[in-house]
């Protein structure tokens, strides 16, 4: 009861967006053609944002077509909703490689970026195939031509336009008010590709569940993204008085703008929140005694409580920090030494006694974990990963409050390490590898999937502040 209660709330929030996209989308949309004599707008950047607005207004359209024939008590598979999907998925791939394609022309690195990307397509698709047809969809009897073609197009699709959309983050900020809103349309593309693999998985092998909801839950932050991308490019062309010049895509032409863009902590803020809502979720999770929260599946690794609690923490951390960059509560500096220094002294201790083999008692100072979970080492105790990582998150904290030198580099290069050690747990999972979700017999307890994911987002999240450019002051 309780599940199809969340899932009905997360398809109500998914609605509610993707009509909020397809709505902003439009207007957009109809400004770029109203206004197409007199926008100064560089064409490339025209038609970029013209492909993406049209391939999320089919993405949203397909969305709400589907949820309507399911609450009408029809079977959508194999209808115009899936067509839908198939043709916007083809706008939006078309939109950032056309966009990866003019930027590294314009640099004069042209050859580099078509091999770049040609060759991670080739590596990501091969890849994809391998897994989609060994470890989650597999061989279904009697299986129609179309119905396979659904079944490997959407994570195939979703991984082309997520490599597509990783040169986004290498130019946006060369575009100025315009390159926020595609990072977010980029960063968007990450969670619909997470959101289909789940999908995949959950779909083939008929078991919902927390896996269901996960891939609902990143569908939901895809089209929250998109709903903000479009807002602000609709509000972009409707102030009087904004220009673009033709130079204004060139990293060397100084820009000045009517609007001020729109800051790109607000992702970082979002995932933050997210972070902390993981976290809270887990430790419930604990005291409730729901083993569907503290471990996804029961064969998989389970979250420990100080785990939950550090993500809780972490959230909080880079949660201020964006406002610290944005200038604003500084106040709560305390806030984010207190947060760093409870997940070091925790983590920091923990990581020492798994090198010296000893139990310390923190382990299950707040719930005692059983004692035949699965692919756990020591009752209570994280990944050493998942330790790492935490660590990680508590000193780029306190690097930003104590002002160190170059703060917006290391938190780059501390959000990088973070989402690399997730990255490599949930291929883990996924290649059914144990000693990439770090799982080491006598040494390393298994990361949990839901925290290798959550590692990823706080990496992501780190990595997007110190990629604003703004050092952080007190």
């Amino acid at each position: 009861m309780t599940l199809e209660w969340t899932q009905n709330i997360l398809f109500t929030i998914i609605d509610f967006f993707a009509l909020l996209t397809m709505i902003f989308a439009s207007l957009f949309a109809l400004k770029i053609i109203k206004k197409k004599a007199k926008l100064t707008i560089k064409a490339a950047l025209a038609k970029t944002f013209s492909m993406l607005a049209v391939g999320y207004i089919l993405y949203a359209a397909a969305e709400l077509i589907w949820h309507m024939i399911t609450l009408a008590g029809g079977d959508p598979s194999l209808g115009i909703a899936e067509y839908f999907w198939v043709i916007g998925a083809v706008f939006v791939f078309s939109a950032f490689a056309y966009f990866a394609a003019y930027m590294y022309k314009e640099h004069k690195e042209y050859k580099k970026g078509l091999l770049l990307l040609v060759s991670s397509s080739v590596v990501a698709l091969g890849l994809l195939y391998y897994l989609i047809g060994n470890f989650i969809v597999g061989f279904q009897t009697g299986e129609r031509a179309l119905e396979m073609f659904f079944d490997y197009y959407y994570p195939i699709s979703s991984a082309l336009i997520l490599i597509a959309s990783v040169n986004v983050y290498l130019f946006f900020k060369k575009l100025k008010d315009f390159g926020h809103p595609l990072l977010f349309l980029a960063i968007s593309s990450l969670f619909t590709f997470l959101g289909d693999m789940a999908y995949t998985y959950y779909s083939w092998n008929d078991i919902y569940g927390i896996i269901g909801l996960l891939s609902d839950s990143f569908y939901c932050i895809e089209y929250i993204l998109a709903a903000i991308a479009f807002y602000m490019l609709f509000k972009t062309l409707t102030t009087k008085g904004h220009e673009t010049k033709h130079s204004k895509l060139t990293h060397h032409k100084k820009v000045k703008w009517a609007i001020k863009a729109f800051n790109p902590c607000l992702a970082a803020r979002i995932i933050a929140l997210i972070i902390s809502l993981g976290g809270i979720t887990v430790m419930l999770g604990w005291f409730l005694g729901i083993p569907a929260l503290t471990s996804i599946l029961p064969v998989w690794g389970t979250m420990p409580f100080s785990t939950a609690l550090c993500f809780f923490l972490s959230g909080i951390i880079l949660y201020l920090t964006c406002l610290w960059q944005q200038g604003t509560k500084k106040d709560n500096d305390m806030i984010i030494i207190m947060s760093g220094l409870i997940i070091l002294f925790f983590m920091a201790t923990l990581l020492i006694s798994m090198f010296v083999g000893l139990s310390t008692g923190i382990e299950d100072i707040f719930v005692k974990e059983a004692s035949d979970a699965v692919k756990t080492n020591v009752q209570g105790r994280p990944s050493a990963g998942t330790m790492i990582s935490f660590i990680l998150i508590a000193i780029a904290g306190l690097l930003a409050v104590a002002k160190a030198k170059k703060t917006t580099k290391k938190l780059m290069i501390i959000g990088s390490a973070v989402t690399i050690i997730g990255t490599i747990g949930i291929l883990g999972y996924i290649l059914n590898l144990p000693v990439l979700y770090y799982s080491i017999s006598d040494w390393s307890t298994a990361m949990a999937f839901h925290t290798a994911i959550l590692l990823t987002m706080a990496g992501i999240g780190l990595f997007i502040l110190g990629k604003s450019g703004k050092e952080v002051e007190a």
